[in-house]
């Protein structure tokens, strides 16, 4: 599911473990940045912000805090996609790391 992203980010990229998969929901991590790539953002609990839309909506940025027990000691990038995920490309996770940022 994400060797495109081990083929774009290199050694900026790796997968999460298990451990931060239950915790912080987190899928992988690109420059440290802890993401989620998700179906339904409002499925998750605890603080979550939505930053914007990308592509009319196909992918759907977020900023989230918490997971309802804990506060996060840096924010998760959630992506919720509404397309195969093998349509979302590196372009999208740099559009969606401009709206994290950027905010």
């Amino acid at each position: 599911m994400f060797s495109w992203l081990d083929a774009r980010y290199g050694n900026a990229f790796s997968v999460s473990t298990s451990t931060d998969n239950r915790r912080y929901g987190t899928d992988c991590y690109v420059y440290r940045q802890p993401i989620d790539i998700t179906l339904c953002a409002k499925s998750k609990k605890g603080q979550i912000k939505k930053l914007g839309d990308l592509y009319g909506g196909l992918v759907s940025v977020y900023k989230r805090f918490s997971n309802g027990h804990v506060m996060f000691l840096e924010p998760v990038m959630v992506l919720e996609i509404h397309m195969p995920i093998s349509l979302l490309s590196a372009e999208s996770i740099e559009d969606a790391f401009d709206l994290f940022y950027g905010e």
